[in-house]
Order: structure tokens, then sequence, then C-alpha cells
């Protein structure tokens, strides 16, 4: 069976005694058993290592010894696993009576493994039963049983011996300078490449900062380029929206102009009387007689109508009609410019009774009948636009109309004074009246100062939380 328990090949249950590769495997799963092995040395501590492997894979004593490598096999293992052959590689091939080129082939290695690491040799302390044994020594490193194989093997010659550590001790100065070049030439080129790759990985170091900084230079520029767009196209918006409402601004004036701006035969037959028609000379002036009747209910609403166009600058449309304009100073809190208005009919007047004045005309009570609108432009724009000056902008329009109509309150019996000129019947305002109407625009006036403040705080709010979300950008 060549696999283990857990179904993985096992190399020391296929490997064949001459096979380098399958031997070398199988060494290898001794592990540091395999590294002592090749510190102390020997074909016979390999073999014993080689068959307590086959054993432990069950084989028996004699399957492993069948299946057992030669000691040239491991000289060849210990070369493939530290690229150098062992000392004792060149004992192979000895023979009973010791032959003068072996003997010094041999211990001449087994000379320069042991002795040649030290500062100063020691072979001169060797004798010749040193020699013959360190010769005895490697011989048995080659030998499957180890020393025991080289009971019936001769000692070489002492006088042999003697010259071949003479000669060692003559050279190994040679040999250790040469060993120490050798060393030397290795750790340049060790260092060579150390640097060559601490080179090479400076510049790959500077080619990624380098790729890095162009990666953020390309970031920033397109977030530079963006954020210039997108400025463009909100500037590009804001232009759009103006012309926008500029034009709708224009159209509006236009269809205001038409409506309340320009006159007809009929607007202007409206505004008087039939009576006072009656009176007026070529240039449209009336002719007051020294005497004159009590003014009828539809003179005492045109007189009425005359007194606020004076006193607030509206315009009186027709006979029923007044339009007011003021003028929008708002934008920053509403967002519209131009002027807001309010038109106010009045659709009868009753007239309850009248008696002549003290000095001239009458004093008339009567009760007058009307309604206001507003224009629904500015209002519909606002609301559109969810503005939050909206409610400023009905305040402004709900003064207008309560200014004009403050004096004329609705289904109330109401007092003035009439009297006829030569524009036509007219109700100058008493002094009390005056002070009403006065007060009456000091309380417009707060509350707007108050809505306009309150509007532009929000209006600033909006802006920075607008320009915060322009300019902020994610991670």
């Amino acid at each position: 069976k060549d696999t283990d328990r857990a179904g993985n090949t096992d190399p020391c249950r296929q490997a064949a005694p001459d096979n380098l590769e399958q031997v070398y495997a199988c060494m290898m799963t001794a592990d540091s058993q395999y590294s002592n092995a090749i510190q102390r040395g020997g074909c016979s501590y390999f073999r014993k290592l080689y068959r307590k492997q086959l054993l432990r894979r069950g084989l028996t004593l004699g399957q492993a010894d069948a299946r057992m490598p030669d000691c040239a096999m491991f000289a060849r293992t210990v070369e493939e696993n530290t690229a150098r052959p062992p000392v004792w590689q060149a004992c192979f091939g000895h023979k009973p009576q010791p032959e003068e080129a072996h003997v010094e082939r041999c211990l001449s290695a087994v000379m320069e493994q042991y002795y040649a690491g030290l500062k100063e040799p020691r072979g001169t302390d060797i004798g010749c039963k040193g020699l013959q044994a360190a010769y005895r020594k490697g011989v048995a490193a080659t030998l499957p049983n180890g020393i025991d194989d080289t009971r019936d093997m001769a000692d070489p010659d002492c006088k042999l011996v003697e010259r071949i550590r003479t000669t060692w001790v003559a050279t190994i100065t040679e040999k250790r300078e040469r060993a120490q070049a050798e060393r030397q030439r290795l750790a340049a080129e060790r260092e060579a490449r150390r640097q060559a790759a601490l080179e090479a990985s400076r510049k790959e170091q500077e080619e990624q900062r380098r790729l890095e900084d162009e990666r953020a230079i390309l970031a920033r520029e397109t977030y530079e380029r963006q954020r210039a767009q997108q400025e463009e196209m909100l500037r590009q918006r804001r232009i759009a929206a103006e012309q926008q409402m500029q034009a709708a601004k224009e159209r509006r004036e236009a269809e205001i102009k038409a409506r309340y701006y320009t006159d007809t035969p009929e607007t202007l037959r409206s505004k008087h009387s039939d009576r006072e028609r009656s009176l007026m000379n070529e240039q449209g002036i009336i002719q007051v007689p020294d005497s004159y009747p009590e003014p009828s209910a539809e003179e005492i609403r045109l007189a009425r109508m005359r007194e606020i166009v004076e006193r607030d600058g509206s315009r009186m449309v027709d006979g029923h009609l007044i339009y007011a304009r003021r003028f929008n100073r708002l934008k920053d809190a509403v967002g519209f410019e131009g002027h807001e208005g309010a038109e106010v009919r009045f659709s009868d007047a009753t007239k309850l009774d009248c008696r002549p004045a003290a000095t001239v005309g009458y004093l008339c009570r009567y009760r007058i009948s009307k309604t206001h609108k507003y224009d629904d432009y500015m209002r519909e724009g606002a609301a559109r636009e969810n503005n939050p000056g909206i409610n400023m902008l009905f305040g402004l329009q709900e003064m207008i109309a309560s200014t004009l109509i403050s004096t004329e309150v609705e289904g109330k019996v109401l007092e003035h004074w009439f009297v006829l000129t030569k524009n036509g019947w007219r109700s100058p305002m008493t002094q009390a009246q005056q002070v009403e109407l006065e007060e009456e625009r000091r309380r417009h006036g707060e509350w707007l100062r108050d809505e306009t403040r309150k509007a532009e705080e929000k209006q600033r709010q909006r802006e920075q939380e607008e320009l915060i979300m322009e300019t902020w950008q994610p991670r």
C-alpha cells in the first residue's frame, strides 16, 4: 500500500533504492533526524535512519534491508541537501591494505573537515596513531556497518601519514586564504544582490508614490472640474430662472397695464354720475352752481372712491373698482421683485339720509358694500417655490387693501361730509379720521418689519444649508 492513512502518497512506500529523488524524499520525512545525520555523518547512521522509516511503514526487517540504498546513494542525498558532497565521500574505494593515493585523498579530506576551522592548524599535534585513527574513521563512514567493517583493515604506514600531515599543514594557510577569498566573494555577491534588491524596492516605492501623486492630482482636478461644472450648471439655472421670472413679470405688467391702466370710453363714463356729466363743460370741468341738491347713493360711492384714490395714490379703474400698488421691498425675503397689488370693488352704496352741513355741502349717513381681491401672480409664484416669505407677501397685500378700505367698514353705518367740486363730488376727511388712518398704517408697518426680519433670517439659514450641500463631497 503506497498511501498513508489520510490517503496521501507516502514517499517511503514507493522509494526504489537506486532512485535518488525517491530516496531523498523518504529521508526528508525523518525531518530533524536527517539533519542530525548530515552533521554526524556516516553511512551506517543513514542506514539505521532509513531502516527506521521503512519499519514505521509496516515493512519487515528483511523487506527493509532488501530496499536499502547503498552508501554511495546516501552520499548523493547529502549532496542534494547541502549542495556539496560529504567529507567522507573522498574515502570511498579503500583496500584492506591502504594505498598511498587513497590514504592521501581520504586523510586530507578528514583533516580539512575536522581541523581546518581552527585559527591555527593542530595537525602538528596529532601523532601517527591519531592520523591512522582519523583515516580509519573516514573509511568507516563509507561502510554499511561503520567502524565494525574496518577491523580487518590494516593501518597506513606512519611515514606516509606524517608526510601527508606535513603537506596538509604547509598548504592549509593557502587553502584558508582561498576559502576566505571565496567567502568574501560570495559575501560581496550577496551584498550586491541585497543592494540591488533595495534599489529596486526604492524605485518601486518611488514609482508607487508617483502613481499615488498622479492619482491624487487627477482626483483633485476631477473634483475641481466637477465642482466648476456644478457651479456653472447652478449659474445657468439661476440665469434661466431669472429670465423666466423677468419674462413672467413683463407679461404680468402688460396684463396689469391692460387691465387697470388703460381707459376706455365706458370706464371714463362710469367714473362720473349722469348729473356730474351734465354739469361738465367741454374741458370736462364741472360748473358748480351756487346751490345743488344732496348726493345720490351713486355719487356718495364715487366720492368715497375719489377720496381713497387721492389719499393713497391708487387708481380708479372705473366707477366701481380701485386698484392700488405698493413697491415690493422684500426681495431678499420673498424672492420676488416688483409691485404688489390689490383691488377693491365697491359694488354698491346705500344712502340712509343727508342734511345740509354748517358751511357747504351735506353730511350724509350711508352703508357701503365692497369686496377686495389680491394679485394672484406673486402669491402663486411664492407658493410654488415654497418660499418662506409668502406670509409676508400676503401681509403686504392685506396692508394695501386694509389702508384702502380702513375707513369703509363693511355693513357699518358711516357718516361723511360730501361737497360738489369742479372734479365731482368729494368727501374731505375729518381730523379724527386722519388720525385713525395713520394709526392703522403704523400698526401694519410694525408688523411688516417684524415679518421682514423673520423671513430674512430664514432665508439666510436656507442659503447656508444650500451652500453646504453644494460644496460637500463624499470621500
